[in-house]
């Protein structure tokens, strides 16, 4: 926020995967966290940050995506684009993230793991009517920021934009609202484009962010 060059009331940034955005007011708006869901995960966070403190495991915080404390979820990197952590020792501590989470969450109803390969994303869960507990992901999201906004998505165009496996609940919310959706994503992950072009035939996958910036820097002249 404090280093972006937008126009003041042109974007609405939303974080934490969608579940806290800021108006175009300056207002902060969230979604609702149960108070005893909050309290697990501020004793998780607790815990986590105790485990970084110690020489072991402190280069897990100082890697990557590092040690980042979200509204409503918690990422700890275990591994660096480079791979400069030995295999063994990021499966180690993933391992032993997953001990904690349990051993605070015994019965696996506050939180669920998303495990990227390169970090380790602790998410509080939400109620769902049809499947019960799940993770909140950016599908979700789609919906709330749709809601609280009032966008009507159910009228396109679209754009959605990502680089990784969590963000095809986005794409599949907002392909579900209406047809009119399109994608463009940043990745060198075979698998990975072909599950977009799958959820979503107006699709283009390219591999660096730069032409991705390129392409957005073209559209907003049109």
């Amino acid at each position: 926020m404090d280093v972006s060059i937008n126009p003041e009331k042109s974007v609405i940034y939303a974080a934490s995967k969608g579940r806290e955005f800021i108006d175009f007011n300056g207002k902060r708006r969230t979604y609702p966290i149960d108070k005893q869901k909050q309290n697990q995960l501020d004793n998780l966070n607790k815990k986590l940050l105790s485990l970084v403190k110690d020489p072991v495991f402190e280069k897990f915080s100082l890697i990557g995506s590092g040690f980042q404390r979200k509204f409503g979820q918690t990422t700890i990197a275990r591994q660096d684009i480079n791979g400069s952590i030995p295999e063994d020792e990021s499966y180690n501590f993933l391992n032993k993230i997953k001990t904690v989470v349990s051993d605070l969450d015994p019965e696996n109803q506050n939180f669920r793991i998303e495990d990227t390969g390169l970090d380790i994303e602790i998410i509080l869960t939400i109620g769902d009517s049809q499947s019960g507990l799940k993770d909140f992901d950016k599908g979700d999201a789609v919906k709330f920021l749709d809601e609280k906004l009032r966008l009507g998505m159910t009228n396109g165009p679209h754009l959605i934009c990502g680089d990784t496996y969590s963000d095809i609940p986005m794409l599949k919310t907002a392909k579900g609202k209406t047809d009119d959706t399109w994608a463009i994503f940043v990745t060198k992950d075979h698998k990975l484009a072909g599950k977009v072009r799958n959820v979503c035939s107006n699709s283009i996958i390219v591999t660096e962010p730069d032409i991705l910036i390129t392409i957005l820097n073209f559209l907003s002249k049109v």
